[in-house]
């Protein structure tokens, strides 16, 4: 074995870590020898027929790999190539005497790409591995899959395949939102929180900030901290030396003001500290430990108060979930008015339409039952700016993910995706809803 092969397994071997849970959808029409593929699909416990003449076949990705592999060597069928290019001669096209070197690319979100290029590089480049590269198209709007020389073209799909799981993940846990940041605070903020990519915008006090809800969440607790210490900054400065002795003799510092704790309350479950006065403040706008998050309370968004929900079933299943039907969501929130805990009180918000799906599984209906919670909570929506058309006083979605499209993938906010109901459920609990 050479260097580059043993550079190789140790990168599928770590694919396997990343990856525990891989489906491959095998259709059986394509291969000549029927029989031989029904013998190598049935030796994977968990594989269930999905049509016809396909099969959903789960397994470690070691196992499906393997499968992947041994499929690659059988004879395919041709009479559907033979048709395509008969149809084209008869068109005037000139045949194609060779077989297609090309991967599909894939269609990307510039600011979701720049966050993974500047936040997730190691994971980036374990995921392309080192025989694969990835580049983005003059438009910055897609990824394309270029093979170094020799390179078998599984490999190539493999990384297709590993970067679009890797790419959704991310994905959907996002979020950008803009602050009012000065320029020393900004040097402070991006050495407080790596984890976080600020960027300027034209107006100079203000930076769009891209991260996942738990990060820009701590992030807003430490700007409330930030004005809470401006505020009684001139009384601070009367006063350091005494409270840099209490300090030295063991005083508790608030953790939102950054000062001696005054009047001090010690919440009852995570056991934190902060003066009375401003973690009464915090709670005001999240019932919530703004050191850890822990929840007091149940949590209540500002989603307007006048949208419906409505679910409906169907027995079509959707792909990743063979022997099991539809939950389909709607959503309704009208056009209104905004409200006192709205962004701009007063002036009007632009309604939407929303359908959403999940399967009709234990889990589905589990995760169904949260997702009503969340929606009478006010948490499925709010007001703001929408990340799509840009367009402010909108409705949009509130950081629940969900599945808007039956089909398609991650890429296209659809199924298969066997990770999606953990992850809904997550960003569920981070809410309090669980």
């Amino acid at each position: 074995m050479t260097d580059k092969d043993e550079d190789q397994e140790d990168h599928f071997h770590h694919c396997g870590k990343i990856f525990p849970e891989v489906i491959l959808l095998v259709g059986v029409e394509t291969f000549r020898d029927r029989r031989r593929v029904l013998q190598m699909v049935s030796r994977v416990p968990r594989s269930q027929r999905s049509t016809k003449d396909s099969y959903q076949i789960q397994g470690s990705f070691d196992e499906i790999e393997q499968l992947f592999l041994e499929l690659a060597t059988l004879e395919r069928n041709t009479w559907r190539d033979f048709a395509l290019e008969q149809k084209k001669l008869q068109m005037g096209a000139e045949p194609n005497n060779t077989e297609t070197t090309e991967v599909e690319h894939v269609d990307i979100d510039d600011w979701v790409m720049n966050f993974i290029e500047q936040k997730c590089c190691d994971g980036l480049e374990k995921v392309q591995g080192s025989n694969v590269s990835l580049h983005r198209s003059h438009t910055k709007k897609q990824i394309h899959f270029l093979p170094q020389k020799s390179t078998p073209m599984i490999h190539t799909q493999f990384a297709r395949q590993r970067f679009l799981t890797f790419y959704q993940k991310i994905a959907t846990e996002l979020q950008v939102k803009n602050f009012s940041i000065g320029q020393y605070q900004l040097k402070q903020l991006e050495n407080d929180f790596p984890d976080l990519l600020f960027s300027r915008t034209s107006n100079k006090n203000t930076v769009t900030v891209t991260g996942s809800y738990t990060s820009i969440e701590r992030l807003r607790e430490a700007m409330r901290g930030y004005k809470a210490k401006g505020d009684r900054s001139q009384e601070h400065r009367t006063n350091t030396k005494v409270k840099l002795d209490m300090k030295a003799h063991g005083e508790e510092t608030c953790p939102i003001c950054m000062d001696t704790c005054s009047n001090r309350k010690t919440l009852s479950v995570c056991k934190h500290s902060f003066c009375r006065e401003c973690v009464e403040k915090a709670f005001q706008i999240k019932p919530a430990c703004p050191v850890c998050g822990v929840l007091y309370g149940a949590l209540r968004g500002n989603q307007p108060e006048n949208g419906s929900m409505s679910i409906t079933t169907d027995s079509t299943p959707l792909p990743g979930y063979g022997g099991y039907g539809t939950i389909t969501i709607r959503y309704l929130v009208p056009s209104g008015v905004q409200g006192d805990e709205h962004p701009n009180p007063g002036q009007r918000y632009e309604g939407v339409a929303r359908t959403a799906y999940l399967p009709d599984s234990p889990e589905g209906r589990e995760v169904l039952k949260l997702l009503k919670r969340a929606f009478s909570q006010r948490l499925t929506f709010t007001i703001g700016r929408s990340s799509t058309t840009g367009r402010s006083n909108v409705v949009t979605w509130n950081d629940i993910h969900h599945k808007t499209s039956r089909s398609g993938g991650p890429s296209c906010y659809g199924y298969p995706d066997q990770e999606y109901l953990g992850r809904v459920r997550e960003e569920l609990k981070v809410k309090g809803i669980s």
